[in-house]
């Protein structure tokens, strides 16, 4: 069986799932304290050069505006023709368009190995044909995977989401110093939001950010991996805790996408949001 799809089986059995992760607990255990103290000690200025690309990067976008997009079934090419002109983030499967579109996110995430072993090859391609301007992986990738040159690694902290994910939805925290961490929220795009946020952007648009996994189309693109039918559940708590942290600091977040079951935002028009960029100018 594809080990993607096993895994997925797996966790359909809450008895099995259990004992495995009860099995695993010690070594998930002082990986989270592990993460936890690294990103304490980068917190209070060590320095780590596999991230020390961060920083310079801290405000650098301030006043200017973005779209994160996912890749929710809502989400068709003609919305990305239309962001073109905009900063945008892209995530996962948006790799599979770059061939049918012109659009061209400036910023790429992943971070979900399973997904990475499904687009590896795809993502390379567009990497070394100049298709993504900048390509940032979670850390979790890179202890798994050789990473071509030019990617560049974020410190993804995974909290207790490996651990507790059967006991309600486990710890949300969002970071402010993408130095220090960035904050696992069962989703790339919450990521993305922290990333965005960081690198000084406001207002942020979500585009495609469907969050509803209980439908027979799951993906603007499938990617052929499987999503639990709960799991727009929990990447709907992240965003709440992402709300949360956002009006904290006065940054405007609003949802874009079509339809969906994400309505922790304020929703508006895409001609609404594309008006807003197009006001800003072209990005350089």
């Amino acid at each position: 069986m594809d080990p993607i799809r096993l895994k997925l089986a797996l966790k359909r059995r809450p008895a099995v799932d259990a004992a495995l992760r009860s099995a695993a607990w010690p070594v998930l255990q002082a990986q989270r304290l592990g993460a936890d103290w690294a990103a304490w000690r980068r917190g209070r200025g060590a320095y780590d050069p596999e991230f020390a690309w961060l920083p310079p990067l801290q405000g650098k976008y301030r006043g200017r505006s973005c779209f994160v997009v996912g890749t929710g079934p809502s989400l068709c090419l003609e919305d990305l023709e239309r962001i073109r002109p905009a900063y945008s983030f892209g995530v996962n499967a948006a790799v599979l368009a770059l061939g049918q579109t012109g659009w061209r996110p400036d910023f790429y995430l992943i971070q979900d190995e399973y997904v990475y072993l499904r687009l590896e090859a795809a993502l390379a391609l567009a990497a070394s044909s100049c298709q993504l301007k900048a390509v940032w992986v979670g850390q979790n990738i890179a202890r798994r995977f050789p990473l071509p040159v030019g990617y560049k690694t974020y410190p993804l902290h995974l909290l207790d989401h490996r651990l507790l994910h059967r006991r309600g939805w486990g710890t949300f925290r969002c970071s402010s110093d993408c130095y220090r961490c960035v904050y696992d929220g069962y989703s790339v795009v919450f990521s993305a939001l922290q990333l965005a946020a960081y690198l000084g952007f406001g207002p942020i648009f979500l585009l495609g950010c469907d969050c509803d996994y209980a439908q027979p189309r799951t993906h603007f693109i499938p990617c052929g991996i499987p999503q639990p039918r709960d799991s727009g559940q929990r990447i709907i708590q992240g965003h709440r805790a992402f709300w949360a942290f956002a009006r904290q600091r006065g940054l405007r977040v609003y949802n874009c996408t079509r339809g969906g079951a994400l309505e922790v935002y304020p929703r508006i028009p895409l001609e609404q949001a594309v008006r807003h960029a197009a006001r800003e100018g072209r990005k350089p």
